[in-house]
Parts: C-alpha cells; structure tokens; sequence
C-alpha cells in the first residue's frame, strides 16, 4: 500500500530545483529558496518555512489564498477529531450498556448508534441553546402557555423529533428564557430605533389604546410607526404597559412621556399621535400633534345617523334574537345551516353589518324556517316584510362604510388615504339608488360632514392633506375640494422650505426634470369617477413657479398617479426619491401615520385570546412580556439565537421594573375609555370627547 502524502498548500506555487532538491523555485518570479541549511541532504530536515515567508513577503494575493486553504484544512482535521471523538463515545456507552453480570454482549451498529443519540445535550452547549431558543419563539409566537412543557405528548412529540434536547420546566421557563429574550429583544430593539433616529429627517408616529382582560387588568398599549431610509414602513410594539390606575387623561399622558423617554426617543422626531376619541385620550394629548382613529370617527357617524333611530335599533334587538334562535342545533337542523349565521359584538358596528348581511343572504330559508311550529319563535324573533325592506336599506347604506373600514385595517395603510377614503363615501353613498332610504343617506351624509369636515376638519389640517399630496396614488386627485388642494399644496411647498433650511439646503442644487408628463390612460376602476386630478397641466411659469421647489412640487404633481393597489413607498418613493430630492425627506416623515389604531386594537385581540377562561391567573407582566414578543420578533425579524446578540453588562431595559413609573394624576375625565363603537348608547357628548356630567 502507498504512502499518502499531503502537500502544504505554498506547494501551489513553487517547483523543486531538478539539480538541487534542496532548493525550490518560485513560480510566480522564479526565485530560488532553500528549504534547509546548506549540506543538508535529507528530507526529514526539509522545511516550508522559507516558502511561506517568501510567498508573505513578496506576493501578499497569494498568501491570503494560502490563508484561507489552511483554514479549510484546518476545519476539515477539527471536524475528523471531532467525529472520532464521537465514535469513541458510542463505542464505550455500547461496551457498557451490552455488560449483562460477567458475560459481555456485542451490540448491532443500529444498537450503538440508538444508545449514542439517547444521550442528553449538556446545559450550555450551542444545540440545546438553540433548541431552547426555538422552543421559547414557539410559545411566544402562538402564545402558549407555559406548561405546554409538562404535556406528555409534547414531550413524546419533542423526543420523537430529537432525542437528545432536554427540554426546559415551565419554571425554567417562566422565570429565566422568557425574561432573557425578553432583554435581548429591547436591546436589539432600541439599537435599531437609536440609530434610526440619529437621521434627523427620519420621524415617528405612535398609535395607542387601552384595554381591559377578563383578569380585570388594564394595560396601555403603545406602537410606533416609521418609514426606514430605503422606504420600508415599519411599526413595532415599544410597550404594552399594565396600567390598574385611574385612566384620566393627565394620567395617560404622563405615562406616554414616561415610555418615550424610557427609550429614548426624540420627542422632536414625533410626528402624530393616533388614538380613539375617548373623553380621556382627547384630553391626554390636547397639547400634541393628536388625530383621532378614522375607525372610531367612522362610527360615531353611523351612531349617530343610522343606529340611533328607534326603527333600526328596534331591527338589531329582533333579529340578533332570532340568529341566535337559528344557531341552536334544532335551528341548525331546519335551517340545514352551520356557521354562516353570525353574532354581532357589541362593542363594534361592523359586526352588526355583518349579521344582517348573513341574514339577508339567508332570507328565503330564515323565512321558510320561522313558520316551523319546532322553533317555537316568539314575535320578537321573527322578521316581518318591513323588517326585510329596512333591512336591506341599511344593508346598502352601510356597505360603502364597511368597505372603507376594510380598506384602512391593512399594514400598509397610512393617514394619506383618511381623506380619500372620505370622497369616495360621499360619493358612493349618494350613488345609491333605492327608494326610501332618503332619510338614511341624508342623516348619514350630514353627520360624516360634521364629524369630519366640521368636528376634525381633516382636509385643512396638515397631516392629513400633505399626506394625501404625497402619496402618489392620489396627489391632488385625493381632495373633495380643488380649493383643498391647492391650499395642501402650499403648505407642502412650506415645509419643503422649512425642511431645506433646518438642514442647511441651498435650492438651487435641487433636480428639476423637464422630461414631458405622460397622459393618464382610462381604465375601469370604480375609484376612477372619485379619483379625479384638480392640478392644472398648463400653469403659466410665472416669476413664482421658476423657483425650483415650487416647479419640483409642480412637476411631482403632473406626473401619472400610480395604480391604486400599489404600494406609495416601495413602489414609487424608493424609486423615485433622488428625482424628487427636495420631496422624499418628507415622505419619510407624513407617510409614517397609520390612519387608525388597529395595530394596537390586534395587539389586544391577541391579549385577549391568550388571558382567557383558562388563564386568569397569567400575571401582569409576563403577559407583558409575552405580547412583546410575539408582536416583536416578526417585525424585528428575529428567527434564530444569532439574530439577538447578548446583552451588555451596563445595559437597563426600557420595560424593565426598576423604571418608576409615575404617579397617578387626578383628573375630572372618567377612568376608563367610552368606547364609542357602542350600538346603543345614551352618552353623545362622552363619545365626542367631553366629559360627561357627573
């Protein structure tokens, strides 16, 4: 059998001397270096070193090269030791587990590979940290409860899958890999925030809500919103803070500051604040940059116009009463229905529209169904004709205000689509063409104007319209009033000067285009007839228009609005932010706003899943902690132990207890938010934001 020989990886580049093979010759310039002192003839007193030398000294690409193949050859030994290593092991785990008294056994290969794997994974080492770390993301990510752990099948179905994890107590934990991802997580996170707002030009906005379990624990939710250097939107849960004091509204804003300055972020960089118009938050943010949540707007105009009339109310009692008649088995068995009848939540207006639609669809059966003698329906369970005529008069009335509550849930939604939302429920509901619903529409027209012309005034206000300005799927196309948009036009200009001399922008290095504008093509999109351009193409270039900021925004304003269902920042801004220079900065700063406080609003749906019947007893805190991180590990991307990276010893987390939370203030708002999607309500001004009379 031959020898094997292993070459050094400097071989690559030399040759041995024919004549001397003391000597070897470089490839790469053809000098000569001995390998060994001069009358040396053996090999065994041969060395490289010289040849490393040479090759370090004079040729450095290639000595990087040999680097790297000696990291390679070096990694491939570690990994042989280590397999020998392990071949060792389950060798003597077999000799001894096949020891029976004197006499000794040899075990099969399949036995010895069987009695290897069986074998726990120490505490600390990289596989059962990671199998930890994988464990602990699960349960946050489905909110689980803790003793999922102590479930045999869990444990049968975890060994099943690897034998050799040793899986964590629910106090291991509860009390130690909960509270350390929880650590890492604000670290990592407030990393990203503090170097996200080290830009000056890059702004926030917070959406916030409070909320009570069923442990009767209230809690203060708190995400905030904001658009990255490459125009990605993001939002992130900075606090879901336990909150069992009096919910006035000095007190919410005090622990608003509270959080903001736990991490650290710029209060100059606040951009707005978005909440419901309880008496309490409108209170709390009197003195900030505040916007009502176009949801909860939303159904104080439908309160007020639609469900307040005695005949639809009267409507709602009958037939919530007869679905639930209809969801009993014998129902269900007559009806030959099973989940398509639905019952609405009081504490929303939607959920109502979305039983009567499932009754209306329903109609001939429900009709057949409540002669039947076996239901035994009472009057106030039975729908007459001019109960089913009212019904679907409501039903299309109500149908653009559903879509436009759906069209602002999504992610990517922002403020810059409050005041088109608004047109197109002008519009639609006025296209509405059935007979009798007169007074519906009028009431329902009326009250939008008041609440969000009159009360809110959004197409004035600066967040709302520079916003729609800037989104290039509406522009000035956006506005009810062309008066509107050119008066958002000019406060856009303004704050393009503003913007460029807080940063020390000269206007004259602005880009200006002059390529040519391209037609709009029709198309067949219903938004088409709403949607409908108010900037004049043919502005005279007067002294005014010249300046380059004016003739940028001019330009920006021309140019074809993108499609509807595309996205403004990816699509368009992250494409288009060097030819519009002066314009994307503030982008970044009014596209940040979400145009409601669903995000929050999802945070306690999920909250509210998690403390149920079963779980009344999860702390405060750990539920905290819990909500952190399931809303925080998607949107921070967290997939594996290597994406949080251990915390510094100086290091306070912005959650953490030793943080003084401040004092209750006193205040004449009443504790708890009156939730405004109430039905039935007898409080019109507490819905608005007043305090009502004690």
């Amino acid at each position: 059998m031959s020898k094997r020989t292993r070459e050094a990886p400097v071989w690559a580049y030399f040759d041995t001397d024919p004549n001397e093979e003391r000597i070897a010759i470089c490839k790469l310039c053809t000098k000569k270096i001995p390998r060994a002192s001069e009358g040396q003839t053996q090999k065994k007193n041969f060395s490289t070193k010289g040849l490393n030398n040479h090759i370090e000294n004079h040729h450095q690409e290639k000595w990087q090269e040999i680097l790297k193949n000696r990291k390679v050859i070096a990694d491939d030994k570690e990994k042989r030791r280590k397999e020998f290593e392990r071949r060792n092991e389950v060798h003597e785990i077999a000799t001894s587990a096949s020891s029976s008294g004197t006499a000794q056994v040899q075990q099969t290969l399949r036995q010895a590979m069987e009695a290897g794997t069986n074998l726990k994974w120490a505490a600390g080492s990289d596989k059962q940290l990671n199998s930890e770390h994988d464990l602990v993301t699960w349960i946050c990510s489905t909110m689980k409860p803790y003793t999922v752990v102590s479930s045999p099948h869990f444990i049968n179905l975890l060994s099943g899958l690897n034998r050799r994890f040793n899986i964590p107590s629910e106090k291991v934990i509860r009390t130690s890999l909960i509270p350390k991802l929880y650590v890492k997580v604000q670290c990592k996170l407030k990393e990203v925030l503090s170097e996200l707002f080290e830009d000056k030009r890059c702004y926030y906005s917070v959406s916030l809500d409070a909320w009570s379990s069923k442990a009767l624990d209230s809690y203060l939710g708190l995400v905030i919103h904001f658009v990255t250097e490459d125009f990605k939107r993001k939002m992130v849960l900075i606090r879901c803070l336990p909150y069992n004091s009096s919910h006035t509204g000095d007190s919410i804003h005090e622990r608003f500051k509270f959080i903001l300055h736990c991490w650290s972020l710029p209060k100059e960089s606040l951009h707005v604040i978005i909440s419901d118009t309880a008496a309490n938050m409108v209170k709390a943010f009197q003195s900030e940059n505040w916007g009502g949540c176009f949801e909860h707007v939303l159904a104080l105009a439908i309160k007020h116009s639609i469900f307040s009339q005695a005949g639809v109310h009267s409507l709602l009692k009958k037939t919530k009463a007869l679905v639930k008649k209809l969801r009993t088995p014998s129902g269900k068995r007559i009806l030959e229905l099973r989940d398509s009848l639905k019952l609405p939540s009081e504490t929303r207006w939607n959920s109502h529209y979305i039983m009567l639609e499932s009754v209306n669809k329903s109609k001939e059966r429900i009709t057949v169904a409540q002669s039947d003698p076996e239901l035994g329906l009472t009057a106030n369970q039975q729908l007459s004709p001019m109960n089913w005529e009212l019904l679907t008069k409501i039903l299309a009335v109500l149908k653009p205000a559903f879509i436009a509550t759906k069209e602002a849930e999504g992610d990517t939604c922002s403020i810059s689509d409050v005041i088109p939302l608004v047109k197109k429920l002008h519009h639609e509901i006025n296209a509405v063409d059935r007979a009798g619903i007169v007074t519906f529409k009028t009431s329902f027209v009326n009250n939008l104007e008041r609440y969000f012309d009159s009360k809110y005034n959004i197409e004035s206000r600066k967040e709302y319209c520079i916003a729609t300005l800037l989104d290039p799927r509406y522009k000035s196309a956006g506005f009810r009033s062309k008066d509107n948009a050119g008066i958002a036009k000019e406060l856009l200009i303004q704050e393009v000067i503003i913007d460029r001399q807080s940063n020390n922008s000269s206007p004259q290095t602005l880009n200006v285009s002059d390529r040519p504008i391209a037609p709009e093509t029709p198309s067949a999109d219903p938004w088409d007839a709403i949607l409908v351009d108010t900037e004049d193409s043919d502005e005279d270039a007067t002294e005014d228009t010249i300046l380059p900021i004016r003739k940028q925004v001019s330009e920006y304003l021309k140019e074809k609005r993108i499609p509807l269902k595309s996205d403004p920042l990816s699509d368009y801004w992250a494409m288009k932010k060097d030819r519009f220079d002066i314009i994307s900065p503030l982008v970044r700063k009014y596209l940040s706003a979400p145009p409601a406080s669903t995000s929050v609003e999802r945070l306690f749906s999920v909250a509210g899943n998690t403390v149920n019947t079963k779980r009344l007893s999860l702390k405060p805190e750990n539920l905290e902690s819990n909500i952190f991180l399931n809303y925080n590990l998607r949107a921070l991307c967290v997939a594996s132990k290597e994406d949080v990276k251990e915390v510094p010893e100086n290091f306070v987390a912005p959650n953490s207890t030793c943080n003084e939370l401040p004092a209750t203030v006193p205040g004449n708002e009443p504790d708890d938010e009156i939730n405004v999607d109430i039905v039935i309500s007898s409080d019109e001004e507490a819905d608005e934001g007043e305090a009502p009379d004690s």
